[in-house]
């Protein structure tokens, strides 16, 4: 986190501190190139004006194409549009002129926030699973998305409707992979997260819940939530530092 971001955040304490309104509070600053976080493929291969076109984005939408990019994870990327957010969607999203590998690993490293959309097809995509993989190595916010599948089928890959697709790899020598593969599931499988099956398979109910808990999550997000709870302030006041400090 820049100076100037930590330097608003104290703003914001002191603020509330003394008893002043939120009208009261200083602005936020506006953003400068300290405040975004440059993943290193970037600085070697990447032009300054790809990087341009990568870093507005705020949320990475991880999901398996043939199951649920034209469906649900279309509808979410609207969703979280009309919310104000910009998320990432390849088909959406990729960068003219730059190879799609490099434009996603970038954007997945840019972004604030994680979604990984859960299909019973998304075990057949070794690139979906290494995504998966990065996002947990950034330690940003990972919210997991159990389309028609359950945690239960994370914690046991070879069985159920990822066993096909851990088969494949198996068979092809993936040996090492898969057992990364395997433990990343199991971390996320312990994430809480959303069900559709929860919802009794009301995807819209479903894409709301996910939008509220994305605004929850954001910076801004949770300093709204301090102003608008000042009792246990300083542990608010830490989580939003700890959450400006990963943006």
């Amino acid at each position: 986190m820049s100076e100037r971001m930590r330097a608003w955040v104290a703003g914001i304490v002191e603020c509330l501190c003394s008893g002043s309104s939120r009208d009261g509070c200083p602005e936020p600053p506006a953003a400068g190139p300290s405040d975004v976080p440059v993943p290193r493929s970037i600085a070697s291969e990447a032009t300054s004006s790809s990087f341009e076109d990568l870093k507005k984005y705020d949320v990475f939408l991880n999901h398996r194409g043939p199951d649920v990019k034209q469906t649900f994870v279309a509808q979410l990327y609207e969703a979280l549009c009309t919310a104000g957010f910009h998320p990432f969607l390849d088909v959406k999203s990729l960068v003219k002129g730059q190879h799609a590998f490099n434009s996603i690993d970038e954007a997945l490293c840019s972004v604030r926030v994680h979604i990984a959309v859960f299909s019973k097809g998304y075990a057949e995509s070794k690139y979906c699973l290494n995504e998966l993989c990065d996002m947990l190595k950034s330690g940003k916010v990972i919210f997991p998305v159990f389309y028609d599948v359950e945690p239960e089928h994370l914690r046991r890959p070879h069985q159920g409707p990822f066993a096909a697709g851990f088969r494949k790899h198996v068979k092809r020598g993936r040996k090492d992979d898969v057992k990364r593969w395997e433990r990343a599931l199991l971390e996320v499988a312990n994430i809480t997260g959303f069900r559709l099956s929860e919802v009794k398979g009301d995807e819209a109910q479903l894409k709301r819940r996910i939008v509220m808990a994305v605004q929850n999550a954001s910076p801004v997000g949770l300093l709204q939530q301090v102003v608008q709870h000042r009792v246990g302030l300083q542990e608010s006041v830490a989580e939003v530092v700890k959450q400006l400090g990963r943006v």
